[in-house]
């Protein structure tokens, strides 16, 4: 306890009754604008929503405005994302680090057959890409704002099938290495 001996307070009993009427913080992330609240409201909706074929896949979750994490086993990371400047809309898979590096390179090797998995399912082949220290399968859509209710249910239905689909032809190889 710290005791000012001019006054005669003791500064922890100040604390305590400060803190006894200070108000709460409320959780959940903070909002500044229209825009982070309609984000939340999408990211709400589309988790709603997912439905992954791989059931031991974990749900998406809120990464920041405009976009949100998909978990995947070891160093990869999966993001859903969209952008009014770009009007884009899209999915990537990073590898950053080494470790990542060497499972871009397993899952390069078997990049013909990946891709054809995605064709097979209605979607576009990934770009895949690697520049000094990261790599990358991703797909993408334009997406031109301003966006409609219509426009995001499309946002929603193209980046549940490319999450799908990244889950589908990437979480099997990632756990197969692990194994």
């Amino acid at each position: 306890m710290i005791r000012n001996e001019a006054s005669g307070v003791q500064i922890a009993d100040l604390i305590e009754e400060r803190a006894a009427v200070a108000p709460r913080a409320v959780a959940g992330p903070k909002l500044d604008s229209e825009a982070q609240q309609q984000w939340l409201d999408f990211v709400e909706r589309f988790v709603a929503q997912m439905r992954f074929d791989d059931p031991g896949q974990p749900s998406p979750r809120h990464g920041g405005t405009n976009w949100m994490r998909v978990p995947l086993p070891g160093p990869a990371a999966l993001t859903l994302w969209r952008s009014k400047p770009q009007g884009v809309v899209g999915a990537f898979a990073s590898f950053k680090g080494s470790d990542a590096l060497d499972l871009y390179q397993m899952l390069l090797a078997d990049r013909e057959v990946i891709d054809h998995e995605f064709i097979d399912n209605d979607l576009l082949p990934p770009l895949w890409k690697q520049e000094a220290g990261e790599a990358s399968v991703a797909l993408e859509w334009p997406s031109p704002w301003p966006w409609s209710d219509k426009e995001e249910e499309r946002q929603m239905d193209l980046m549940g099938r490319a999450a799908n689909q990244l889950v589908n032809s990437l979480r099997p190889r990632i756990l197969m290495r692990a194994s």
